[in-house]
């Protein structure tokens, strides 16, 4: 990856480099030297997950030699800190969402009288997308709701175990929006047309886990109210019973509880979706990040 943009980058007029992701920040060092340019390197999360124990020793001279470093998160700025990284050398900044295409549905907008549960995420296990399939099919067990569907939105590697978790429910729906010909199209009619959105992510014992799901500031930002977990930067996306509902990791108890709570009560998840489309709004902002990101870039430039 270093000689990669070594060659790509070598005869540019350099004057500054930001990297997104912590290899590719390692990866650039050689191409900061050659040029004599601050480097900013942007974290995301998995490069302080599992990434970490490959890259640990490499990160010690990325924390030496590299101007800033951003973080999405509390969370992730404390596992720098742990990495080796100077305090000093950290900003949190937020990613951000474009609000005028991730907006609550029009007025007119016909639903299909269903009761919908929506996740979008990647088939992985680190998505948790099993417990909340556990918790849906505790929620009619033994709650009787009625008129109730959970749509699963994505593809992976981790399909197959999904689907026997589900059983053939038939109010469980698997959508592959890679097979449409505008998959982000997709995402926002089925962020627009659910009820309630969840992402529950989950820590991996390798230590994989998110930075701040995009997702969750996306459906957010078109005013639904979403359940997750207390994970990695989560809670600053998700103020919990703020703008939705967090719940441990993992706990089928308290997610089923969560869910059947926001189905029981409208004017709640009405209050939270709209403070959800506020926070989004000031905090995930992308006109507001991306100005901040300019002004970084200026202090170095």
């Amino acid at each position: 990856m270093s000689q990669c943009i070594y060659k790509a980058c070598a005869d540019l007029s350099t004057k500054l480099i930001h990297a997104h992701f912590g290899r590719a920040g390692i990866a650039s060092i050689k191409l900061k030297n050659i040029h004599g340019v601050p480097l900013i390197t942007s974290f995301y999360g998995f490069d302080l997950g599992s990434d970490k124990f490959r890259l640990n020793k490499h990160y010690k001279k990325l924390a030496n030699v590299g101007d800033l470093f951003l973080a999405l998160s509390e969370d992730m700025k404390k596992d720098l800190i742990d990495n080796g990284f100077l305090e000093e050398k950290i900003v949190i900044h937020h990613l951000g969402v474009d609000l005028n295409i991730f907006s609550p549905a029009p007025l007119n907008t016909k639903f299909s009288g269903d009761f919908i549960f929506t996740i979008v995420a990647s088939f992985t296990e680190r998505k948790g997308i099993h417990f909340a399939i556990k918790s849906f099919k505790m929620l009619k067990k033994y709650h009787s709701v009625k008129n109730c569907k959970l749509r699963i939105v994505g593809d992976g590697p981790y399909f197959n175990q999904l689907k026997l978790i589900s059983n053939d429910d038939t109010d469980i729906v698997f959508i592959n929006n890679f097979v449409s010909e505008n998959p982000r199209a997709m995402v926002l009619e089925e962020m627009q047309n659910c009820d309630v959105f969840l992402l529950t992510s989950i820590k991996l014992p390798d230590s994989d886990k998110e930075g701040t799901p995009v997702v969750l500031m996306e459906a957010q930002a078109c005013g639904k109210t979403c359940i997750s977990t207390f994970h990695a930067g989560i809670p600053e996306v998700v103020l919990n019973n703020q703008t939705g509902i967090l719940v441990p990791e993992g706990d089928i108890e308290s997610l089923t509880s969560a869910m059947l709570h926001l189905y029981s009560n409208d004017s709640l998840r009405r209050n939270l979706g709209e403070n959800a489309r506020k926070h989004i709004s000031k905090n995930f902002n992308n006109k507001i990040q991306d100005n901040k990101l300019i002004n970084i870039y200026k202090k170095f430039i």
